[in-house]
């Protein structure tokens, strides 16, 4: 092999080496900047989604607020047309009490099942146990069978 052949192969392969150098630090690079720009849209955007969350768990706090309100001076005489307003809010699936002596009022007209005893229910459990409005760990209604809170 003569020395033009061999030059021109060392430089051919210094090329290719620096290419394929130049391709992959080009490559990393441009990852770690869109990963970086990707990471603060997807931190923006869910603050913002956080703070409509919120907002909207604050009106519907308020609404179950306004109604236990409400409904605190006089429990003995508490009937369906006490919880009805909940219909307005189409995000409000059904409002329900659950009374101390085991008695069940459901918005929807729901007649629980006669093994059905709401103090031995988590939700019951969790609301007596805490102050104001409770908002409980998703769960299977049992009238609807959708998850609620």
């Amino acid at each position: 092999m003569n020395l033009t052949k061999k030059m021109i192969l060392g430089f051919s392969t210094i090329s290719c080496i620096l290419l394929i150098s130049f391709t992959v630090y080009s490559y990393l690079n441009l990852h770690s900047q869109l990963t970086e720009k990707i990471n603060a849209q997807v931190e923006r955007e869910l603050v913002v989604h956080a703070a409509e969350l919120n907002r909207w768990l604050l009106e519907k706090i308020g609404i179950v607020q306004a109604t236990a309100m409400m409904l605190s001076n006089d429990v003995d005489s508490i009937g369906i047309d006490h919880i009805l307003h909940y219909k307005n809010d189409p995000d409000i699936v059904n409002m329900y009490i659950g009374f101390q002596d085991g008695r069940f009022l459901a918005g929807s007209g729901w007649i629980p099942p006669e093994d059905y005893y709401a103090p031995g229910r988590d939700w019951y459990k969790n609301a007596q146990a805490g102050e104001g409005v409770v908002l409980s760990d998703p769960y299977l209604d049992a009238d609807t069978q959708q998850v609620v809170v």
